[in-house]
């Protein structure tokens, strides 16, 4: 929202940037947006005067020229585009084409599948931010093909720098130049008068919704609610009432996913949350199912709260987190620079965390069954199943062609939810030497796979798998026969029992064969 100085700012933004006497010419872009399904807008941050014009190369038909409105930045807008086709483009400014030899191209959405990449807290303008800025985006550009692309907020150093902007936009080029970008405002991105207008959307409002396929994406501007007006942070500010009418229309129209974008993480580090997030926003997600909510931050985290999974991913280039997160909050935490992934269909919804070397080191399937993480490049991959409150780790070592693995992790998301747990299983190939001495610092044994690590067990080969499984799993829901136990935990005993011996029953069929 703008602040009781934004006439001030205004002008002193407009000194910054109007350009030297005599210059002329492209500041930063082309840049994408998509502010509305079957429509791209690209984008070009250039002088008052300058004519901006986007050639649209379109498959078996004669190109077409659109001019630009605006200047700062100047936008065509190209309506009419359809799902899974190929549109390539060049950005004319000043009569001179600015693209290079070969248009750029771009898909306005893929149907039904989508793919979107999220992160944040790029920052720039710090040199050393900067560089791991750059390597984060070329991870992405290396890795995957996005249909959109989530910033969670603190684009640069300081928001009304337009020389930081330009920095953002030369790091981010090769991405969103064919790519739409979908913006929060973040702290660091303060006063956000600028930003607006690098991003119109955020001119008209803070807080904005789209939909790409079944998927309904709320963006809030939430940034430090300590900070913030009542419109923004109170139960029936403008924001809060926007947002319960926004999900119920997502709802009422068969969004088969619900997603919220802000700046500010809903659950911190010691595992508390603003009075914003606890008394306003999460009850919301959780009245109207929201699947996940993305939030910015220097590290990596996953935590689940009344089934609503909450990411914060700020690796986007900013100095990382040197504190360790008090026990128990996060289900996976990591400080690395990175970003997600998310790919959704009709089936499910899987986020995948990936590093800045394009190494994915985290995933987990928010609806539907998991895809075996055998077949990932990653030596070491962390998945969950299921979502319950007992939180039970288990580590599985794991060799190339070990079918007995794939079939019992087809079997784990079946477990987790018929005991009402959440297994978070560390998939460890031992092809990798690390993950080599991992399982010689637990045991001297190094038969065949599966060797699984369960609560303070180690079960290796088939033998003393069939001999101790059900043992480790009752002591990994905490239960002995010298506890006392109540009734409903007499219950719990014993779905971990028979649960137990039907997954030993299925490996002892399986050896039978």
């Amino acid at each position: 929202m703008m602040s009781r100085s934004a006439p001030l700012i205004g002008i002193v933004l407009v000194l910054l940037i109007s350009p030297s006497p005599g210059y002329a010419g492209l500041h930063f872009g082309p840049y994408l947006q998509s502010p509305a399904p079957g429509v791209v807008s690209v984008c070009a941050f250039v002088d008052e005067g300058d004519p901006v014009r986007v050639r649209l190369i379109e498959p078996g038909e004669t190109p077409r020229d659109v001019a630009a409105e605006g200047a700062t930045p100047a936008c065509a807008r190209l309506s009419g585009l359809l799902p899974n086709v190929d549109y390539r483009y060049r950005l004319f400014v000043g009569g001179e084409c600015t693209t290079g030899e070969e248009p750029l191209a771009f898909v306005a959405s893929s149907a039904p599948e989508q793919t979107f990449v999220i992160y944040g807290d790029t920052r720039s303008g710090d040199d050393s931010f900067d560089l791991a800025h750059r390597q984060v985006v070329r991870a992405i550009l290396e890795t995957t093909v996005p249909d959109a692309a989530i910033h969670t907020g603190d684009f640069v150093e300081r928001g009304d720098d337009p020389e930081l902007w330009e920095s953002f936009f030369q790091i981010e080029r090769d991405l969103l130049s064919t790519t739409p970008i979908f913006p929060a405002i973040g702290r660091s991105d303060q006063p956000s008068e600028l930003m607006g207008r690098i991003f119109p959307r955020l001119a008209r409002s803070p807080w904005y919704s789209f939909d790409r396929g079944e998927v309904h994406v709320a963006v809030l501007n939430l940034w430090q609610a300590s900070r913030q007006e009542e419109v923004e942070t109170a139960p029936n500010g403008a924001q809060a009432r926007w947002l319960r009418d926004d999900l119920a229309g997502a709802r009422a129209r068969g969004a088969r996913y619900l997603f919220v974008v802000l700046h500010e993480p809903m659950i911190d580090m010691a595992g508390k949350s603003t009075s914003a997030a606890r008394l306003v926003y999460m009850p919301i997600f959780e009245a109207f199912g929201v699947t996940a909510v993305f939030s910015g931050a220097h590290y990596f985290s996953h935590a689940v709260v009344n089934k609503v999974h909450y990411f914060t991913n700020g690796g986007g280039g900013a100095l990382l987190e040197a504190r360790e997160p008090k026990k128990g909050v996060f289900r996976f935490y990591s400080a690395v620079h990175h970003f997600l992934v998310l790919e959704v269909d009709r089936f499910r919804a899987r986020v995948m965390a990936v590093n800045a070397y394009g190494e994915d080191f985290y995933q987990t399937v928010l609806e539907g069954r998991s895809e075996s993480p055998h077949a990932l490049a990653a030596p070491t991959t962390v998945m969950t199943f299921g979502a319950g409150e007992a939180i039970v780790p288990m580590t599985i070592f794991s060799r190339p062609g070990c079918d007995v693995c794939e079939e019992l992790e087809v079997e784990l998301p079946g477990f987790a939810r018929e005991a009402g747990a959440t297994l978070v299983v560390t998939f460890r190939s031992l092809e990798d030497a690390e993950n080599r001495a991992a399982l010689q610092a637990l045991t001297d044994q190094d038969g065949p796979a599966p060797i699984i690590s369960l609560d303070g067990d180690v079960l290796a080969g088939m033998e003393e798998i069939e001999g101790r499984l059900v043992q480790a799993l009752i002591r990994a829901a905490h239960l002995s026969d010298d506890e006392e136990v109540g009734p409903g935990r007499w219950f719990v005993a014993a779905v971990v029992v028979i649960l137990g011996a039907a997954l030993l029953l299925f490996l002892v069929t399986r050896t039978q064969r």
